[in-house]
């Protein structure tokens, strides 16, 4: 296969989760944006510890997980129930918990971007020469500001950080299940971002049942 041929393939980084490498040729596109949506308790979060694991666990790549919504160190503990070493990772500076949880007093007090955050977080990854990010719960930050565009103008901010950087960053967000995914509030974030899966859990006959669909991918 000739070089030229080689460079129009998409680079993958591995998801952890073998049966969604399976399904995408190889996991996640790497130096770009993927969006995970679904309801409450789906396991967006889970999935995107599950590759900040694996990565650091397997290939020794650094990432970093910034939380919106609950807190860095309970989604620390909660994930050690998985069987994952968190700590052990964290003391190896493979992993990076953020703390960016805000006050709807502080977001509205005056003019809000999320350029000081950004600022540190670049700052972070570079010391530690992090590849990896992920970003929980940016719907949480996003209902904070008071008008939607305000909400799509700091998500176009974080995708261009992430594009220029070269950074391969999960975004995970809330949709409300009985809604189309694009009639959501924030319904234009899938086509920001190179790939955007659907989790989704209901109950079938007193058994918890999950899936995951990717409704956008670039191959």
């Amino acid at each position: 296969m000739s070089d030229k041929k080689r460079a129009d393939f998409l680079e993958k980084i591995s998801s952890g989760a073998e049966g969604f490498d399976d399904i995408t040729a190889g996991g996640l596109p790497l130096r770009r944006t993927t969006l995970l949506m679904g309801g409450p308790e789906c396991g967006k979060t889970v999935f995107a510890l599950q590759m900040l694991v694996s990565d650091a666990t397997r290939h020794h790549t650094p990432g970093i997980f910034v939380a919106f919504e609950e807190d860095a160190r309970r989604v620390t503990v909660n994930a050690e129930t998985c069987g994952w070493e968190m700590r052990g990772l964290e003391q190896k500076n493979r992993l990076d918990f953020v703390n960016t949880c805000m006050r709807s007093d502080v977001v509205k007090s005056g003019a809000f971007d999320i350029t000081g955050m950004l600022a540190a977080l670049e700052a972070k990854s570079q010391e530690m020469s992090a590849n990896l990010i992920v970003f929980n719960a940016i719907d949480v930050l996003l209902n904070l500001l008071d008008h939607p565009g305000a909400g799509c103008s700091e998500r176009y901010r974080l995708h261009e950080w992430l594009t220029r950087h070269e950074l391969t960053g999960i975004v995970t967000t809330k949709i409300e299940a009985d809604t189309p995914a694009t009639a959501q509030r924030y319904g234009f974030m899938p086509f920001m971002a190179d790939c955007a899966a659907l989790l989704n859990q209901r109950v079938t006959d007193r058994v918890a049942v999950g899936s995951m669909r990717a409704r956008k991918y670039c191959r």
